[in-house]
């Protein structure tokens, strides 16, 4: 028994993806949700889509990676995260280091006062 718990202690917990996409299909909708269903090291792939921003989305200062879609011919990213001209797309404000990481987005549409 004692060997079994020291093993579960010491057994490296995996990291997950999490998958986003608008058609309900994967495992959120939300990347916001996403986020916050995730845990440090969890990699959230969010689908080749136009996401239109309600509000900011807030990294909550864990260490993940939010990864875009590619096109596979031209190497564009096709992720957009679009803040529609009235808020902040992205914000990291609780501590995030390096490895809060941030692939093959575009960002556009953010807006910010102060």
């Amino acid at each position: 028994m004692g060997v079994l718990i020291a093993w579960m202690l010491g057994s490296r917990v995996q990291a997950e993806t999490i998958t986003v996409c608008l058609d309900g299909s994967c495992d959120h909708t939300s990347i916001q949700a996403a986020i916050d269903a995730a845990s440090n090291g969890d990699v959230i792939e969010v689908s080749g889509e136009t996401y239109l921003l309600e509000a900011t989305i807030d990294t909550l200062g864990k260490a993940v990676t939010i990864r875009g879609t590619v096109d596979p011919v031209t190497g564009e990213p096709t992720t957009v995260f679009d803040g529609q001209g009235t808020h902040r797309v992205l914000q990291c404000i609780s501590n995030e280091g390096s490895d809060t990481v941030f692939e093959h987005l575009v960002v556009r549409g953010g807006s910010a006062t102060g």
